[in-house]
């Protein structure tokens, strides 16, 4: 026989706080273990790659404008805002600090989030569900057109279909708003692997475009003048 738990709005309160420390702290374990392998394969290179910047200078500051201008129509009591708001701040920095191809992936990740909610908006279960399975297609659609690929926009994609797996087993459940939440958040990481592709596909344009001795080019080994002061 099933049973029905009453969970009071403290007790609740309190366990969305303790899984979202969790969800944080695994989300940060997850990036160290990445950040050790990006550090692993550096160190077995000998030579640095340079960057196109004048030719991303403007795609970059586009985007950052592109960005700027769905961010500034979130509503502000959106949740998701800080965390949109996060990434174009990101996006700026990374501009200004001439970290141009940073600062085009963090700009498309704001400007898909902050799509995304606005898409999303008001629409019922059937009506998200019929526009996360379209986007999917689309994008799979481009990628087998283009030929191309982009780590970050097939792990966004993976995810997007987990989440259209996962709205579908709730909604067969009878947890519709359940499953609208898991549509919700499967459009945005479509959108994210949409735009995190197409300026991959920018970058990689710029990058190919360069000469044969403009791609590589030797680290000094140290400074004629000894190490720095620390």
């Amino acid at each position: 026989r099933e049973q029905m738990v009453v969970v009071n709005g403290a007790d609740s309160d309190a366990r969305s706080s303790a899984l979202a420390r969790l969800r944080d702290y695994a989300f940060a374990a997850a990036w160290l273990d990445v950040a050790k392998d990006f550090y692993s394969l550096a160190k077995e290179g000998d030579s640095l790659v340079r960057s196109p910047s004048g030719q991303l200078a403007a795609p970059a500051d586009m985007m950052i404008l592109d960005a700027e201008k769905y961010v500034s129509m979130l509503d502000e009591n959106d949740s998701s805002k800080p965390d949109i708001a996060r990434r174009l701040d990101a996006a700026e920095a990374e501009r200004d600090l001439n970290w141009f191809e940073a600062a085009m992936l963090d700009a498309a990740s704001a400007r898909a989030l902050a799509m995304a909610g606005q898409r999303t908006n008001g629409l019922d279960h059937n009506a998200l569900r019929g526009l996360l399975e379209s986007k999917i297609a689309s994008i799979e659609k481009n990628g087998a057109d283009t030929n191309s690929s982009s780590g970050w926009s097939e792990l966004y994609l993976a995810h997007a279909k987990y989440f259209l797996s996962s709205a579908d087993y709730y909604g067969k459940s009878g947890l519709t708003g359940i499953s609208s939440d898991n549509l919700r958040s499967g459009y945005g990481l479509a959108l994210l692997a949409q735009e995190q592709a197409a300026a991959a596909a920018k970058i990689v344009e710029a990058y190919s475009g360069l000469k044969p001795d403009e791609k590589k080019w030797q680290a000094p080994a140290a400074a004629p003048f000894g190490p720095l002061p620390s």
